[in-house]
């Protein structure tokens, strides 16, 4: 069982929306992992993905913060800001917010991303949380847009999966190529995690297996039948359910 409350975090003009997951019947103050969405996605995360590893966290007695990136979802910030620049300014902010906020334990603390936000959270390795997890992370290159087109007209549009149609700015693509290394992560003395879907059609799954390579203390979770999203837009939840077992069982390790 679990609690959740709504906020609106003030920030540079606008409010950063979040959704706190708390567990019911533990004690105070609690580990906890700020969750970070993919590509144009939004807080819940595609196919709900993040929503129900924030239940299945709190199940194990585990809180989470999970926001809405710069114009996704419920956030009324300017699409032009939209890029990995803002979106880093944001965690760290959440982060932040979750070591002032006293039902949570500042010194157990997670960043999880999935997608391009597994990206954003390994560029987060400075905050210094205790645990980093990155689900089937964007970490190398991959295709997000028409980016010659973008910067030719000044814009783009681009298709989702969800059916969506949404709008790219040149800016995206700068701060895309701007934040392109990623050696500050490499340092990062605390646990790494990264989980893969074996059968992601999204993003290469050996960018996973590199970046943990290229850590000092990571382990690597491979899911066999699993895509990009660990089948959570599909109505066959197994995947995601073994994510949420397997992951309770890592930060039972790392953050309790």
């Amino acid at each position: 069982m679990s609690t959740q409350d709504r906020l609106f975090l003030p920030f540079d003009g606008y409010e950063i929306p979040a959704v706190l997951t708390c567990p019911e019947h533990t004690d105070m103050p609690y580990p906890a992992v700020l969750m970070l969405h993919g590509f144009l996605s939004y807080k819940e995360g595609d196919g709900h993905l993040l929503a129900r590893l924030a239940d299945a966290f709190a199940d194990n007695g585990i809180a989470s913060l999970r926001i809405d990136f710069c114009s996704m979802g419920e956030s009324r910030c300017d699409r032009m800001y939209y890029g990995m620049g803002q979106m880093l300014k944001e965690t760290a902010f959440a982060f932040h917010w979750m070591q002032m906020a006293g039902k949570l334990d500042s010194s157990r603390l997670a960043i999880l991303g999935h997608s391009l936000g597994a990206k954003a959270a390994f560029l987060s390795a400075g905050l210094e949380p205790k645990v980093l997890i990155g689900i089937n992370g964007a970490y190398g290159h991959v295709a997000l847009g028409d980016e010659k087109g973008c910067r030719a007209q000044g814009h783009t549009i681009v298709y989702t999966s969800d059916g969506r149609h949404e709008l790219l700015y040149p800016r995206f693509f700068d701060e895309l190529n701007a934040y392109a290394d990623l050696s500050a992560a490499r340092v990062f003395q605390g646990h790494a995690i990264l989980c893969i879907g074996k059968e992601d059609p999204t993003v290469p799954p050996e960018y996973s297996r590199q970046m943990a390579a290229s850590l000092p203390d990571a382990e690597v979770y491979e899911a066999e039948g699993a895509n990009h999203t660990f089948n959570a837009k599909t109505a066959d939840g197994t995947k995601v359910k073994e994510l949420a077992a397997w992951l309770n069982s890592a930060l039972d390790r790392c953050l309790k």
